[in-house]
């Protein structure tokens, strides 16, 4: 996808193309969701002095935390910046989310046969029993099911969040 914009380059008016990358939408996303890996927190004074050469300049300008709570630089006492890392997610991950969230709110299992492009049902319950017993933390389950759509009463449309 792209967005395209009038510019200025070199003093001409041109049109400018914005190019962006759906695993950009699917970062932030998995972030606002809350499912974050760790918080880098980045000393952006010491990391200017670090790449500018300058004498003195702290080795160090970065650190990983398991929260995100506001510290300071240990060298230089200035507030450090915050910044989530997404915990690694990739297409299967969706895939099996899509269907579970389908089946939670009670989906007969040929629409979501259909949905995933599978051949039988079989294959599609296989999956969903794969996806039931795997290992996840209590908070992790609890979340996920906060996050999911709830349909709106009587309306047959999914409420907003």
């Amino acid at each position: 996808m792209a967005t395209a914009f009038w510019g200025m380059q070199k003093g001409k008016r041109v049109l400018l193309v914005k190019r962006w990358k759906l695993v950009d939408h699917l970062r932030r996303a998995t972030v606002e969701a809350g499912f974050v890996a760790h918080y880098e927190h980045t000393c952006r004074r010491c990391k200017s002095r670090a790449r500018r050469g300058i004498e003195g300049a702290p080795p160090e300008w970065r650190w990983n935390f398991a929260d995100g709570e506001q510290r300071t630089c240990p060298t230089c006492r200035m507030k450090l910046w915050i910044s989530p890392v997404p915990r690694p997610i990739g297409f299967k991950d969706l895939r099996h989310s899509h269907a579970t969230i389908l089946r939670k709110q009670h989906v007969d299992l040929g629409t979501v046969q259909k949905e995933l492009g599978h051949s039988s049902s079989e294959i599609t319950a296989r999956g969903l029993r794969s996806e039931r017993t795997r290992g996840r933390s209590p908070s992790d389950r609890a979340r996920f099911d906060l996050r999911a759509p709830r349909f709106a009463a009587g309306a047959g449309r999914v409420a907003s969040w």
